[in-house]
């Protein structure tokens, strides 16, 4: 080899990490960046490609003792992503990564018994999935496709894995978000009825007492001689209080009634 040629090979592979540096780096801004799991995992898949190329990709998760597609690009439309996702449950190719716990390739899949093509994706030739991994936990796959055969390497498997559990932790802490989220609105939910409750019952409270109030006022208007102002839902006439107020005062007074009668019994004589 020439010196030129040296040379040539050292600047294509500095360049080539170079590249791959900005990819990670890219990845890492992407996937840190937000909180939310759509968010988290579109941004992942879009700057997947500047580290790996893939004609499609997509990310399964976990969900009730199933992998279900929870993001996807480059895939054909949502019949086919569902038909993709089915053929993934049926078929052994999961199995297959979860006991090796390490990328899995398929240089051809018409040459692997245990692929099954689902309708729309039989321009996939070659198939590479990684696991992804938590706080050794699995919580699912991440899958990429390419239309020529043979075309993921050990190298391109190195590149995913160094991405696939910074991803992996970025989905747990959005879904953990998700839910914190989910817990928040039902607390508030909860304590807002409770707060409206609070206020029925106390503007009931408050009724009953300017109620009494007001029929205490009444009778003390009464007793006052206020007949103006007594109190209109007792259902009495105010002419009738009046008078029997009236009556009530007379026969106090003195020289009045049975005093008077008292008196003219102490005058007569014997």
């Amino acid at each position: 080899m020439t010196q030129a040629n040296w040379t040539e090979c050292c600047n294509c592979d500095v360049d080539e990490q170079n590249e791959e540096l900005e990819a990670l780096n890219a990845i890492a801004l992407a996937v840190g960046s937000t909180l939310h799991i759509d968010e988290v995992l579109s941004n992942f898949l879009i700057n997947l490609a500047k580290l790996v190329p893939y004609d499609s990709a997509s990310i399964a998760l976990w969900q009730h003792n199933r992998l279900r597609l929870v993001a996807q690009r480059g895939l054909p439309g949502d019949d086919v992503t569902q038909a993709g996702e089915t053929a993934m449950n049926e078929g052994q190719r999961w199995q297959r990564v979860m006991e090796r716990d390490d990328a899995l390739i398929f240089p051809d899949v018409r040459l692997e018994s245990s692929w099954i093509a689902a309708p729309g994706l039989e321009y996939i030739r070659c198939w590479m999935a990684v696991p992804l991994i938590c706080k050794g936990r699995s919580i699912g796959l991440l899958n990429l496709d390419k239309a020529e055969p043979g075309f993921y390497t050990p190298a391109h498997a190195k590149r995913v894995r160094s991405v696939a559990q910074q991803v992996a932790i970025a989905i747990e802490n959005a879904q953990l978000y998700s839910e914190l989220e989910t817990r928040v609105g039902e607390r508030t939910a909860e304590l807002q009825a409770q707060m409206y409750q609070t206020e029925a019952i106390l503007r009931n409270v408050a009724d009953g007492i300017m109620f009494t109030d007001q029929d205490h006022q009444g009778w003390a208007a009464l007793r006052r001689g206020d007949y103006h102002h007594a109190d209109p839902r007792r259902g009495r006439d105010r002419a009738s209080l009046r008078d029997g107020t009236a009556r009530r005062n007379r026969s106090t007074q003195p020289g009045s009634g049975q005093d008077a009668l008292r008196r003219g019994r102490g005058t007569r004589p014997g």
